[in-house]
This record gives C-alpha cells, sequence and structure tokens, in this order.
C-alpha cells in the first residue's frame, strides 16, 4: 500500500522523487531509486518527505539547517499517574507520608509538576500526578532519600497493590490556546 509520494515543487525540474509504501514485511522507502527497508510506515513516509525536501532544497543551493539527532527520551515528557488504595486504619499515616515528598519532588532539576491529592470519590485512595522533562529527572526525583522512605513504608500502609502508568508525551500546550 502507497503511504506517502513526495514530488518536489517549483524548484525547477524534479531532482528527486520519493515514496513510502507498507506491505506484510514491513514498510519501504524509495528515493533514487534505492529502496530502504523500515519497520515503521509513519518513519518510513516521514523520511521521504524529509529527504525529497533536503535534496531539492540542496540543489536549489536552499540552506538546508542540520538539526542534531536526539533520542526519544530527550523529546519526550513524562506524565507519571500513581494511585494507591491505603488500608482506612492507614489513611492519615499516608497522607503524612505522600504530603512529605511533595515540596522535595517539586525542587528537582526536570520536574515540570508534581501533585498529590486524596481521590474524591474513595477517601481511601491517594492519587499522584508527575510530569517529568524526561526520564533523568524522574531517575533523579525516585532517588530522593524521602521517595524511598515512603516507598518501604507502603507494603504496611495499603490494602492493594499500588496502580502506577507512564505516559510518554511528546508536546503540550495551556487549556484554552
Amino acid at each position: 500500500m502507497l503511504l506517502a509520494q513526495v514530488k518536489p515543487k517549483s524548484l525547477g525540474s524534479p531532482l528527486l522523487e520519493g515514496s513510502a509504501s507498507s506491505g506484510s514485511g514491513g514498510a519501504a522507502l524509495t528515493y533514487s531509486g534505492r529502496v530502504v527497508q523500515m519497520a515503521d510506515a509513519r518513519q518510513a513516509s516521514a523520511v521521504a518527505g524529509w529527504l525529497v525536501t533536503t535534496t531539492t532544497r540542496r540543489a536549489a543551493g536552499i540552506p538546508v539547517k542540520r538539526v542534531p539527532r536526539r533520542t526519544a527520551q530527550e523529546v519526550t515528557m513524562l506524565v507519571v499517574r500513581f494511585k494507591v488504595w491505603c488500608k482506612p486504619e492507614s489513611i492519615d499515616e499516608a497522607m503524612a507520608a505522600f504530603r512529605s515528598v511533595i515540596e522535595p519532588s517539586r525542587k528537582v532539576d526536570g520536574v515540570v509538576s508534581f501533585d498529590i491529592a486524596q481521590d474524591l470519590a474513595d477517601p481511601n485512595s491517594i492519587v499522584a500526578t508527575e510530569v517529568f522533562a524526561n526520564r533523568a529527572a524522574l531517575d533523579r526525583q525516585e532517588s530522593l532519600a524521602v521517595v524511598q522512605r515512603v516507598i518501604g513504608l507502603l507494603p504496611n500502609l495499603v490494602a492493594a497493590p499500588p496502580e502506577a502508568t507512564v505516559f510518554h508525551v511528546s508536546s503540550s500546550e495551556p487549556w484554552g490556546s
């Protein structure tokens, strides 16, 4: 199946054409008569567009800015949602323990946002929503002594195993923008 076909516009005659296609064997990128096998169809389509644009611009004498390659870890923010269900007799101790984590965590370089709250629908549940600039920031926050102390307390405070989800976010914007 043809995913994308890219032809340069009005910079003279087409110097290069590219296309990306996918099939049962993965994806393929075709440009200048060469075929490159790729595992990801979206990546093949994006690379086809980039190659055509870059090659055409260079041939026409238009400067092409080189951007250093960055890993997905460097450009992806992480949002962590962490929830615990506390034993009813331990909720006050759990709230105090989690409260002690908030201020030190907010001071960690790369912590964008760090909030912990009690679930309004279930007073024995505590939910943390944490936003990190990258994985290194998450690792720094998790290595804090106060965080390790609270993690050590969890087996005595919780009624069920904690639930944690890490979301990888590539962009964000303020609400209403």
